[in-house]
């Protein structure tokens, strides 16, 4: 539809004066006809976020404390609030300063014709409400409590949040000379009562003293391994990767670096890359798999190698990986390859992949089964570079380090044991 401007001529002795009279074509065109001011209150301080539907399906989604838009349509216009985690909303609408609406549902409709000037103000109520106590034995332990609405608290126990918001509240304990144990999460619901409770016994986790730190609080790990108490150098108790490696290697899945004699060297090597010949041995380890007896590999590499058993084993097994006989043994596994193999190794059913879960991994990407299922699982997770948003990434065709698979065989050894 075509729309037509109406002019008018005013005529003197002095001359013409030629005015514009403002039509539906100027709300087109993005001239501003009005205005909506969005405003957020809450008690804590936390706010939710809105977002505003215009009459064109287009819309705009803000999460600050007071926006103000500048309405260049008339129509309908609608704003929903997503409260904070355990709270509800009450949205009051005002025309000027005349309130003209209140509504106890975080939902609005209006409409807004040109000239109008409204203001929108969403205040936030806590109603659903828990405790959480952290606990130790002994008393005195350091801890982070990671929670909703980005609550955060580094105290010591005995600790406790009342009137906190439900939703899921992450601890870290931090003994003081000891290993970090994995982070605990629970999940609080309305009404309802978490308790985090962790006895600190460090008797297995030592910690290598040395003369000039005779009581060391951040020094590399021992782990018992054949009655022998062998100290990682390269693995101080403070990384995150630590008491991974810890699990991993106690139980002998994953070892460190031995001489030629066999002795251990006392490195684990956490940044090295993974090789296919390692994943096969890891992944035999994890599942209690015998490889003795399974004759002679036809991987014409493998032939009189230390590996060489692992890989006649996993061609007998038929596991994927390993269908290929000219298969590279000694180059870096990549991710997707580790994820297939130790899956397969425990036997554990996959999903159909549906490529919702990373930008990187799609239906036909090799292995999307077996990575799809291990992420549903939680057993590995994606990450976002720093600035971008949208699916995060998991880099399928990457290798993957050391201290990377004593994590996921860590987990993995949970969810066998279920």
């Amino acid at each position: 539809m075509t729309h037509f401007r109406t002019f008018g001529l005013l005529c003197g002795l002095t001359g013409a004066f030629l005015f514009l009279l403002p039509t539906v074509a100027d709300a087109a065109s993005g001239a501003v006809i009005g205005s909506v001011t969005v405003e957020q209150n809450s008690p804590s301080g936390t706010l939710g976020t809105w977002t505003l539907l215009t009459p064109d399906q287009s819309s705009m989604k803000f999460s600050t404390a007071t926006y103000t838009a500048d309405i260049t349509l008339e129509g309908n216009y609608t704003l929903f609030a997503e409260p904070p985690e355990g709270m509800s909303a009450k949205v009051y609408l005002y025309k000027g300063d005349e309130l003209i609406r209140m509504l106890d549902r975080p939902q609005i409709s209006l409409v807004i014709a040109a000239g109008d000037n409204f203001r929108i103000s969403i205040t936030y109520i806590l109603t659903r409400v828990g405790e959480v106590s952290i606990m130790s034995d002994p008393n005195g332990i350091p801890f982070r409590l990671e929670g909703p609405n980005k609550i955060t608290v580094n105290d010591v126990t005995p600790y406790s949040l009342t009137s906190t918001p439900e939703g899921q509240y992450t601890v870290q304990y931090m003994p003081p000379g000891c290993i970090h144990p994995r982070p605990q999460s629970l999940l609080l619901r309305k009404d309802g009562r978490l308790q985090f409770a962790m006895t600190v016994d460090c008797d297995t986790l030592l910690v290598k003293p040395t003369e000039e730190n005779p009581d060391p609080e951040d020094d590399s790990i021992g782990v018992s391994i054949g009655g022998e108490t062998v100290f990682f150098t390269d693995v101080p108790q403070s990384a995150w990767y630590a008491t991974y490696i810890f699990d991993a290697a106690k139980t002998g899945i994953i070892s460190g670096y031995n001489d030629e004699s066999g002795q251990p060297l006392g490195r684990f090597g956490p940044e090295n890359p993974v090789t296919i010949a390692e994943i096969a041995k890891i992944a035999h380890k994890l599942a209690g798999i015998n490889e003795r007896g399974a004759g002679r590999p036809e991987n014409a590499a493998a032939e009189n190698q230390w590996y060489a058993s692992y890989i006649a084993s996993a061609e007998r097994l038929d596991w994927l990986l390993f269908q290929d006989t000219a298969l590279e043994l000694n180059r870096p596994a990549t991710r997707g390859e580790v994820i297939v193999t130790l899956l397969q190794a425990l036997d554990l059913p996959l999903e159909w992949p549906k490529g919702d879960l990373f930008s990187d991994v799609h239906r036909r990407t090799t292995y999307a089964a077996a990575i799809e299922t291990a992420a549903r699982a939680e057993i590995v997770a994606g990450s976002l570079p720093e600035g971008s948003a949208g699916l995060p990434q998991f880099r399928p065709t990457a290798p993957i380090n050391r201290a990377e698979i004593a994590k996921i065989v860590t987990i993995l050894m949970e969810v066998r044991e279920k």
